[in-house]
């Protein structure tokens, strides 16, 4: 599997000094960057994150609503 892209960076820079968390990800859901902040908004090191699926961050019952709309 390669390597997941990453941002420029001065965009990386920006985004990890932002209080909100940012995440990117596939089609499919599969988290691409997750920015450092989240480790302070929700507990998890984007390493955690990064490859796996974003419905891991949300509660069970948003998933079925998350899944019509994605």
């Amino acid at each position: 599997m390669a390597d997941p892209p990453t941002p420029p960076p001065v965009m990386a820079r920006e985004l990890g000094l932002s209080a909100l968390f940012v995440l990117t990800g596939e089609r499919n859901a599969v988290m691409v960057y997750v920015s450092e902040s989240i480790a302070e908004i929700l507990g998890y090191e984007p390493y955690d994150l990064v490859g796996k699926t974003s419905y891991l961050i949300f509660h069970p019952d948003e998933i079925p609503l998350l899944r019509e709309i994605h």
